[in-house]
């Protein structure tokens, strides 16, 4: 049995440098002020925990009756659980509200005195001449408010904390011995054993990519994404990662 625990605390001006994410854009939203820039990284994962361990079944495995020894011995568990900070995202406005062309959504206006994790869309006020002179926002408790075309937003990367991970994967296989050197091993693994729901981006268990389709919903505030309830919402958006039961027969030699 093994355990580790750490804590870090990543901090960048920019994570993805080759193409833009869905969750934290790579592209400066401002390259006359950089310092904006400087957040906590979407790589930023605080606290993780890690229990792995591997048993083997001490019983029948030197049984005098061959038949026993077979079918009762050579059996093993195996398990790792994980608790783990969930990813960070940066909540956009999802329109170039700084008009500089960048397709790139800008960030949004963050009210620090609003209700925690809430947004708000804007309505424009105009002047006689039917300008655009300033936005009232439609929840003015909210703490992410939408920047308007041409208003400067103050909000920094990152500051949306996505769900953790909480997971158990679990092993069970027997090994059915041939000479020396040789087994048949017929495993069960788990994945998700305790099938706790887990509303992660991509999977708990390894980096592989997923569709950006939808992802952005989590993290834009505009109207249809508040009116849907996407917002802030990743059991909406996210795969709950559900078990996944691996049935395998593996020749060890």
């Amino acid at each position: 049995m093994s355990a580790a625990y750490t804590w870090s605390h990543l901090i960048d001006d920019t994570t993805a440098e080759v193409f833009s994410t869905v969750l934290s854009p790579r592209r400066v939203e401002d390259f006359q002020n950089l310092r904006a820039e400087r957040a906590d990284s979407a790589l930023d994962r605080r606290h993780r925990f890690v229990l792995a361990s591997n048993y083997d079944l001490p019983f029948f495995n030197d049984s005098s009756n061959g038949f026993v020894r077979a079918v009762l011995g050579g059996i093993s568990f195996a398990g790792t659980l994980t608790f783990e900070s969930g990813q960070k995202a940066t909540v956009l406005s999802g329109q170039d509200s700084n008009i500089n062309g960048d397709a790139a959504g800008d960030r949004t206006i963050r009210n620090l005195g609003g209700v925690r994790n809430t947004g708000s869309t804007v309505t424009a006020l105009t002047n006689s001449a039917g300008q655009v002179v300033a936005y009232l926002a439609d929840n003015p408790n909210a703490e992410y408010i939408r920047a308007g075309i041409g208003a400067i937003s103050n909000s920094a990367r990152n500051t949306l904390q996505l769900p953790g991970i909480e997971n158990l994967d679990f092993s069970v296989f027997k090994n059915f011995r041939f000479g020396e050197s040789r087994n048949v091993q017929l495993r069960a693994d788990l994945y998700n054993a305790f099938n706790h729901p887990q509303y992660t981006p991509g999977s708990v268990n390894d980096v592989t990519p997923i569709s950006t389709t939808a992802v952005g919903q989590v993290n834009t505030v505009n109207a249809t994404n508040l009116s849907n309830n996407n917002f802030n919402n990743p059991s909406k958006v996210f795969s709950s990662n559900p078990r996944i039961v691996q049935l395998a027969l593996r020749f060890l030699f």
